[in-house]
C-alpha cells in the first residue's frame, strides 16, 4: 500500500514538473507588474532547414499560465510568439489575458480550435493566419472586443484562416480598420470570409456591422444574436446561405441590400417577414435578385426603399399588411413589367389608399383580403383570441390579434 501511494505521489510530482517546464520567453512591465509571452527570433534549424524566426517552437498541448515566473500577471501574447509552431496541437489561454498581437499563432497548422477568454480586449490582425483552426470561440462577456486590421484588409482577424468553418462570438465587437474609416467601407468581422460555414452570435451580441457576412460564399447558417438591425449588405452574395436566425421580433430595420443576391430566398420560396412584428424599415435593394415567388410585409412597416423587391422575375404575389401604405418604390424605376405580373394583396378597406399612393399605385392588380397576416385560410370556428401581450380578448378587440382555432392552429390577424 505504501509503495502504491509513493508511486502515485511521484507520478503527481512528475506531472507538475512537466507542466512547469514549458520555457516561455517573457517581457516584463515593472510599472504595472504584467508580463507577455514573446518570441526569440534568430537563425535556427527547423526540421532540415535553416530558417530565421521564432526559434522556440512549442509542441503538443500548451497551457499559458495566469502568472509569470516572477509573479507578474500574464496579460498578452506578443507578436509572432507561436509563429511556425506546426506541432502545436492545443493552447489554453489564461483568464487574465488582454491582447493577442499580430501573427501570434501564424502557421500553427495542427492547432484545430481555440477559445478566446472573456478578459481579452483586443485581437490584432492576422494573429491566426495560416493556422489549422477549424473552430474559433470568443467567450461570452460584457465588454466589447476590438479586432485589429491591416490598412488594406477588411475583417482580417480571419485573414488567411482557410481552415475555419465554425465561429462563436459571445460579445459585441468592433473592427478597427483604417482603410474602412477613410473610405466608408464595410467593418464586418466576416467580410469576404470565403470558407466559414456556420456563425453563432451569442445573446450578448446586440449589434452587427455593414457587410458583416458580405460574400461569405460557403456560409450556410447564421445566428444573429440580439441585434435589432440587419445592417447594409449584411448577407449580400452569400451563395450557400440556408438559414438565418435571431430574435426576429426585435428587428426594426433591414438595411440596404441586406439579403440581395443570396440563396436563402431561392426559387419558389416565400419572403415571410411576418415574424418581425416591430419591423419599420426595409432598405433599398434589400431582397434584390432573390428567387422568391411571394413576399409578405408586416403591418408594422412604414418605409420601403427603392427596388427592395426589384429584379425578382419569379415574384407573382406581394402582400402588404399595413393599413396605411408604407412610403416606397417597390421595384424601382426600371421594373414596369413587374407591376404588371405581380399581384398586390392589401388589407380590406385599404385598397383606395394603395391605389393612390406612390409606388403602390403602379400595380395593375390590387386585391383586398381580410387581413390575415399569415395568409392562412380562416377557420370558421375560433376558440380563443389573445393580444400580443398574451391577454385574452374578444372578437371586437382592435389591432393585431392571435386567434386559436378548433384545428389546433394559431395565427395572427389584423382586426380593424
Amino acid at each position: 500500500m505504501k509503495k502504491i501511494l509513493l508511486l502515485s505521489v511521484l507520478a503527481f510530482i512528475a506531472i507538475v514538473a512537466n507542466a512547469q517546464t514549458i520555457d516561455f520567453f517573457w517581457k516584463y512591465n515593472d510599472a504595472d507588474q504584467t508580463a507577455i509571452v514573446v518570441s526569440e527570433e534568430r537563425w535556427h534549424k527547423h526540421g532540415e532547414e535553416e530558417v530565421y524566426g521564432n526559434c522556440h517552437c512549442y509542441s503538443g498541448d500548451v497551457v499559458i499560465p495566469e502568472t509569470a515566473p516572477n509573479g507578474y500577471t500574464v496579460t498578452g501574447i506578443g507578436e509572432q510568439s507561436f509563429n511556425g509552431c506546426d506541432e502545436l496541437t492545443s493552447v489554453k489561454l489564461p483568464q487574465t489575458l488582454k491582447t493577442i498581437e499580430e501573427l501570434a499563432f501564424q502557421l500553427c497548422t495542427k492547432l484545430k480550435d481555440i477559445s478566446i477568454p472573456a478578459s481579452v480586449e483586443r485581437l490584432e490582425h492576422g494573429c491566426f493566419s495560416g493556422s489549422g483552426i477549424e473552430k474559433l470561440t470568443i467567450e461570452d462577456g460584457d465588454n466589447p472586443i476590438t479586432i485589429g486590421s491591416s490598412y488594406m484588409v477588411y475583417g482580417s482577424l480571419f485573414w488567411g484562416m482557410d481552415a475555419l468553418r465554425k465561429a462563436y462570438i459571445g460579445r459585441n465587437f468592433t473592427v478597427n480598420n483604417p482603410s474602412a474609416e477613410e473610405t466608408g467601407g464595410p467593418k464586418g468581422l466576416f467580410y469576404v470570409c470565403e470558407y466559414i460555414e456556420e456563425v453563432t452570435m451569442g445573446a450578448k451580441v446586440t449589434r452587427l456591422h455593414d457587410g458583416e457576412f458580405y460574400a461569405c460564399k460557403a456560409l450556410k447558417n447564421a445566428e444573429m444574436g440580439s441585434t435589432t438591425v440587419i445592417p447594409h449588405n449584411c448577407f449580400q452574395y452569400c451563395e450557400s446561405l440556408a438559414k438565418v436566425t435571431g430574435v426576429m421580433e426585435s428587428i426594426t430595420e433591414i438595411g440596404n441590400y441586406a439579403f440581395a443576391n443570396t440563396s436563402v430566398f431561392g426559387k419558389g420560396s416565400t419572403i415571410n417577414l411576418d415574424i418581425m412584428t416591430n419591423l419599420k424599415t426595409i432598405g433599398e435593394g434589400a431582397f434584390m435578385e432573390s428567387g422568391s415567388s411571394k413576399a409578405i410585409i408586416p403591418a408594422s412597416v412604414e418605409k420601403i426603399g427603392d427596388a427592395a423587391f426589384g429584379f425578382m422575375p419569379n415574384l407573382i404575389e406581394l402582400q402588404s399588411m399595413a393599413v396605411v401604405p408604407p412610403t416606397c418604390s417597390i421595384f424601382g424605376p426600371v421594373s414596369e413589367e413587374m407591376y404588371q405580373t405581380c399581384k398586390l394583396i392589401v388589407p380590406k378597406g385599404s385598397e383606395d389608399a394603395y391605389k393612390a399612393a406612390d409606388g403602390w399605385k403602379n400595380f395593375y392588380i390590387i386585391e383586398a383580403i381580410e387581413a390575415d397576416i399569415n395568409s392562412v385560410q380562416v377557420d370558421k370556428t375560433v376558440t380563443e383570441r389573445f393580444s400580443l401581450s398574451g391577454q385574452r380578448v374578444n372578437s371586437n378587440h382592435r389591432g393585431i390579434v392571435i386567434q386559436r382555432t378548433n384545428d389546433g392552429r394559431s395565427r395572427k390577424i389584423l382586426n380593424r
